[in-house]
């Protein structure tokens, strides 16, 4: 079969040699050849023929090992207002229509096949026929604007992701903890559980990374998280950004904030510096100091990383801290064990020393956690996993919903569907050894796109919520809000919950 490219390149010669031919030529040469124009026709006419093969190959032809296909019922389309409206609610349809096993559905132009939970190790195992990279560069030019010349180059450079290793775990987790200093001035008051969160989280946990903010600054930087937020999930879908106007503006002014604390310089030889105005985390400062002097970025493109950075810092932390503060004001039996623990004279730094809290989050990450791993592929093949196999096709995006394998009954027990705040850790009755949450879930994806900062994510959930429950008493709340399913990553509620809290004396 002739490639694509093979196929579009041919169409546009023939059109560029016409064009080009009629410019040079001496005119009056084509009244001697009548035909040309005919010829040209015919040659738009065969392009425009190729490429709808293409698309009818793409979206409605499925070939022998293939997964089933389902196209949607509009050309080029496909299905994409309906994963658009809510992914979830999408997965969950498509999963029961397939039996649960793999399927293909073509969205906006694009063949992208889900795969079934027994196949999700196998993905993370083949990193070169199934490239996360690809995907990383094009959320990086679509999403926070990063158009440097050789990204993938950055992407696989070591000493990224070894500034994450050396100052998010270990001994570098344990100082940027003892940064992280939450500003609860609330007085005795009712309030928004998740605007709460989110403004704590901005102040605390962005404070802890870039530098000490006031509250109005916060405020403003987390009115422009939640516009670009809202948009974010368009343009990774490849909306251009002159139809998102207000998300990229919000991206601009985080942009301008996440560099306000650097002065980039330029001498008369045309030599790059950088200065550091303004005290922040190990780890930012040297992204911006290897940034600027090993890959010579200049200013706006060493923001958008570092809008990237902020952006994965603070999206699923706040839903996560939500989540658990609802679940523990809604029952009170996990309300009142939590907060003994957390009121004791332990390191909530330090997951052993707080089981309890460590198993409530791990059950937020696990009950409305709705990640998506996605992969291209490089290369057509067969790729197997244990009890399936499907051929997939070049330039495919492959998909795990990790979401499914956290509601297997077979891991998780009987109760999967239920929400347990101790179903991962040992209980007083002695039911035997609970499960793994590492075993059981996968909230910070896997393989290359294993999120590098989970670590400090934890830290910095532990100890908001943590904090909460040592400087107020909290009135329960009598409904929980329902998840939105239009979102993924951690699910945000569809509305805000009123939290009513009063300071304690001994906070």
């Amino acid at each position: 079969m002739v490639s694509q490219s093979l196929l579009t390149a041919s169409a546009l010669a023939v059109v560029v040699l016409g064009l080009v031919t009629q410019t040079l030529l001496p005119t009056g040469l084509f009244d001697q050849l009548p035909n040309f124009y005919a010829l040209l026709r015919i040659a738009a006419a065969l392009g425009a023929g190729v490429k709808v093969v293409q698309l009818l190959l793409k979206q409605y032809i499925r070939f022998p090992g293939e997964p089933p296909l389902v196209s949607g019922p509009m050309p080029w389309l496909g299905l994409a207002a309906e994963f658009g409206k809510g992914s979830g609610i999408f997965l969950a349809r498509m999963r029961k229509l397939n039996n649960g096993g793999a399927f293909t559905a073509f969205i906006a132009g694009r063949r992208m096949t889900f795969l079934p939970p027994s196949a999700y190790q196998a993905m993370f195992r083949q990193p070169k026929t199934l490239c996360f990279n690809t995907i990383m560069v094009h959320i990086g030019k679509a999403c926070f604007g990063f158009q440097h010349g050789d990204p993938k180059a950055i992407l696989q450079d070591p000493e990224v992701h070894r500034m994450f290793i050396q100052h998010l775990s270990g001994q570098g987790l344990l100082e940027m903890s003892s940064r992280f200093a939450p500003l609860f001035e609330e007085e005795s008051c009712s309030r928004p559980l998740f605007e709460l969160v989110q403004l704590l989280l901005v102040r605390a946990g962005l404070g802890s990374l870039w530098w000490r903010m006031s509250r109005e600054e916060a405020l403003a930087l987390l009115a422009d998280f939640n516009a670009f937020d809202k948009g974010f999930m368009l343009l990774a879908g490849g909306v251009p950004g002159f139809l998102m106007r207000k998300p990229t503006e919000a991206r601009e002014r985080l942009a301008q904030f996440a560099t306000s604390g650097v002065a980039f310089e330029e001498d008369a030889k045309k030599q790059k510096s950088l200065s550091i105005l303004k005290p922040m985390c190990d780890v930012v400062e040297a992204r911006f100091r290897y940034f600027s002097s090993h890959w010579g970025l200049d200013a706006p493109q060493i923001a958008s990383k570092q809008v990237a950075l902020l952006y994965g810092a603070h999206s699923n932390t706040a839903p996560t801290a939500f989540w658990a503060m609802a679940r523990l004001l809604h029952d009170p039996k996990a309300l009142a064990a939590v907060s003994a623990e957390v009121r004791r004279e332990v390191d909530v730094s330090k997951a052993e020393e707080v089981p309890l809290l460590e198993s409530l989050l791990d059950e937020v990450l696990r009950f409305y956690g709705a990640m998506l791993s996605v992969r291209e592929v490089t290369e057509s093949t067969k790729f197997e996993w244990p009890g399936g196999s499907a051929w997939l096709r070049k330039g495919d995006r492959v998909v795990a919903a990790s979401h499914y394998r956290h509601f297997e009954e077979s891991t998780l027990g009987e109760d999967c569907e239920q929400f347990r705040f101790d179903r991962f850790c040992n209980n007083s009755e002695g039911a035997g050894s609970p499960p793994k949450a590492s075993a059981t879930t996968q909230p910070f994806g896997g393989g290359s796109s294993m999120c590098s900062g989970r670590h400090f994510a934890k830290v910095e959930m532990r100890l908001l919520v943590a904090g909460l429950l040592r400087s107020f008493d909290w009135e329960a709340i009598q409904q929980l809000p329902e998840a939105d399913p239009s979102r993924t990553g951690m699910l945000q509620p569809l509305c805000d919950v009123t939290a009513t809290f009063r300071r304690r004396a001994e906070a």
